[in-house]
C-alpha cells in the first residue's frame, strides 16, 4: 500500500509545496467530491516515481518557505486544536527518523493551507490597524480630560468570574474608547448622555470584530455630565 511506504522527510515536504504552487491545496474532501487529486495523492505518487527511480534523495534541504512553514507550525503562539498538535506530533517524528509514511502526508498538506491563510490574515489585521477606522484618543499613559458620549454597555463575566460592565465612548470625532467597571455600577452617566472625564489612555488597539480603532480607559472619573443630546 502505497500509503504504509515510507518517503524521505525533505523530499516529501518540498514536493508538498511544489504541488501546492503548482496545483493549489486540494482537501480528500474536495477531490472527491469534484473527481480531482487531492494534494496528498499528487505527492505521494510523485514520491512514488522517484523513490522507483532512485531519485527521492537529489536534494536534501527544505526550501525556505518549508523551513517558514515548519517554524510556524512548532511556534504558533496560544493553545492550539488537536489536529494542529497531532501534526506537530508527526512533523516531530518525521525529524528525527528521517522519514514520512505516505499516510501522514494528508496530515501535513492541509499546515502549508492554514500558513497561507494565518500569513494573510496577519497582514490584513496589520493593514487595518494601520488604516483602521477613527484614531486613538489621548496619550498613552497620560492622564487627561476627554469629553465622549455613551453609546453602548455590556456585562461581561470578568477575570476570575467577577462580573463586570464594559463601557463604550466615542468623542466628538467619532473615535471610539472603552472602560471596565463592577458590572452595573452607577457612574452618574446613562445610554446617549454626553460627559466630560478625566481618565487615564492605558491601551490602544485595532478591535478585530469592530474593525476599528480603539483607546482603552482606565482610571475613569465623571466630571461633568451634560446629558443627551437634543
Amino acid at each position: 500500500m502505497i500509503r504504509s511506504i515510507k518517503f524521505d522527510y525533505v523530499a516529501t515536504m518540498n514536493a508538498i509545496e511544489v504541488a501546492i504552487d503548482a496545483y493549489g491545496f486540494v482537501s480528500q474532501k474536495e477531490a472527491n467530491a469534484h473527481g480531482i487529486h487531492s494534494t496528498a495523492d499528487r505527492v505521494r505518487e510523485r514520491m512514488t516515481q522517484e523513490k522507483s527511480e532512485g531519485r527521492e534523495y537529489r536534494n536534501h534541504a527544505l526550501t525556505g518557505h518549508v523551513m517558514e512553514v515548519v517554524d510556524w507550525l512548532k511556534n504558533k503562539p496560544g493553545k492550539q486544536s488537536k489536529f494542529i498538535q497531532d501534526v506537530r506530533s508527526v512533523i516531530q517524528i518525521a525529524e528525527g527518523s528521517g522519514y514520512v509514511l505516505g499516510s501522514s502526508i494528508a496530515w501535513i498538506a492541509p499546515i502549508f493551507k492554514f500558513h497561507a491563510d494565518d500569513m494573510i490574515a496577519i497582514k490584513d489585521r496589520a493593514d487595518r490597524a494601520v488604516l483602521g477606522d477613527g484614531d486613538f484618543i489621548g496619550e498613552l499613559k497620560k492622564r487627561g480630560e476627554f469629553f465622549v458620549k455613551l453609546i453602548k454597555t455590556r456585562n461581561i463575566n470578568g477575570v476570575a468570574n467577577n462580573p463586570s460592565t464594559i463601557w463604550e465612548v466615542v468623542d466628538r470625532a467619532g473615535n471610539c474608547g472603552m472602560f471596565f467597571s463592577a458590572q452595573d455600577a452607577d457612574i452618574g452617566v446613562a445610554f446617549g448622555d454626553c460627559f466630560l472625564m478625566k481618565a487615564t489612555p492605558v491601551g490602544h488597539m485595532f478591535n478585530d470584530f469592530k474593525l476599528q480603532n480603539e483607546t482603552r480607559f482606565n482610571r475613569i472619573k465623571v466630571l461633568q455630565n451634560m446629558g443627551a443630546a437634543k
